[in-house]
Formats: structure tokens, sequence, C-alpha cells
């Protein structure tokens, strides 16, 4: 009796044991969380870049760090803290890399195959971080060519339309300033383009096209209906 009882209260403090460690890592928890994407690195945190593509994969170098611990499905505790070398969505191993230009690693960069050029961009965030890659905050004077992806492109394919004249580039950025707001009610839009505006930086701006089968929209801020001529600029149909 007292070898059974042994071995149940061994077995108990194994349990508890194992629950101490897990409550302390804060894994465990009762929660789906929806994770946005995001790297932890020497301290700081790093969003991804939904607006803005690599413009070169020369000018990546060397890998940094690498990514310890995947969140995303592991992570069920609403209270967790995050930790260095945690990422929402990278598994265990993902190389995190230094681009050109960029000492002081505000801009990183993980390999993706579905991002255009093979690469997804990460900057800082955080109180003293800013996000510039809105259209609004994009230096128009500076775009030297806009670039039509298709939507889907995760097999890299080229761009199907490179508008580099210059006096073509500024008629349809001043085409796309001519949207109107559109509020959607009901409306069933589908990804149709990427438009790419590349300014001579490592990155280029990158904002969706969306068509409905009759008119194309796009999202700089809110969905704006676009000026029918848009499509004879970049031929879409």
């Amino acid at each position: 009796m007292k070898k059974l009882n042994a071995i149940i209260l061994a077995v108990v403090l194994t349990m508890v044991m194992a629950s101490c460690a897990k409550s302390e890592y804060g894994i465990e928890g009762d929660s789906l969380i929806d994770w946005v994407d995001f790297i932890k690195l020497n301290g700081k945190m790093y969003s991804s870049i939904g607006s803005a593509i690599l413009s070169d994969s020369t000018k990546v170098k060397q890998p940094i760090a690498e990514v310890k611990f995947q969140v995303d499905g592991a992570v069920s505790n609403p209270d967790y803290k995050i930790k260095d070398g945690d990422a929402a969505f990278w598994p265990k191993g993902t190389k995190i890399f230094a681009l050109e230009g960029y000492t002081d690693h505000s801009l990183v960069a993980v390999k993706d195959d579905r991002s255009i050029n093979g690469y997804r961009l990460y900057c800082l965030s955080g109180e003293k971080a800013s996000y510039r890659w809105h259209y609004k905050d994009m230096p128009k004077d500076k775009v030297n060519r806009i670039d039509v992806y298709p939507f889907d492109n995760r097999n890299h394919e080229k761009p199907i339309l490179q508008i580099d004249d210059m006096k073509t580039v500024k008629e349809v950025i001043a085409t796309l300033d001519q949207g109107t707001k559109y509020e959607m009610v009901n409306q069933n839009l589908n990804p149709a383009h990427y438009l790419v505006f590349q300014t001579g930086e490592i990155f280029a701006y990158k904002y969706g096209i969306y068509s409905d089968g009759k008119r194309f929209y796009w999202a700089p801020w809110d969905m704006m209906i676009l000026p029918e001529k848009f499509r004879e600029y970049v031929g879409l149909e």
C-alpha cells in the first residue's frame, strides 16, 4: 500500500511540475489567439510590411539571427510574454537577414516564396518607430517605374507590365489620386493585380488593385473607385 501511495504521489508531483513549467513559460491557456505577423529580435519588435517589397534581392546580406520559437499554433495563453527569437508564423531555425544600407537593422528580411522577389520585409515597430509605407508616405516625385504584377505571384512571375516612361508614370499616379471614395455594401471585389512603385530605394511600395468585373478599385487608405482611364494606362482588362 505504501508503495502504491508512493507511486501515486510521484505521478502527481510529475504532473504538478510539468504544469508549473508550462505555466511559468506561459504557453498554455484557453484562448484562440489571432497573431499579427511579428518577429522579436534583440529586445525589439518587428512587424511585417504588407505594402512594401524588396526591390533587389542582391541587397540581402548575412543572416543576423534565427527564429527560436513559433507562437502560432503553440501558444494559447493571452498573457504569454513575447521573448527574443519568437515569431508569429515562422518555424524554428528560420533565418533573419540584414539588408544593405540598414546597419541599424531597422529593416530586415526573411525568405518567403510567396513574396515578390522572394523575401518578406520587417520593420521596427513600437512607440519610437514610424510606419512609412502607406501610400500617403510614398515620395511620388521619386517614383521612376511602376510594375504591374498578377495578384497571385507564387511562381515569381515577372511583371506583366513595366511603366518607365516618366510622363506615363506621372499620369498613372495622377489618375490614382482622382479615385473617389467607395462605401462597400455587400460588394464582391476580387483581387486582380499589384501595383509596385519603384523609387530607387532598397524597397518598393506595393498596393493591390481589385475588380468587380466591371470597374477597378484600390485602397490606399479608404476603398476608392478608379477612373475608367486607369485601365488604359496599365493595360488591365
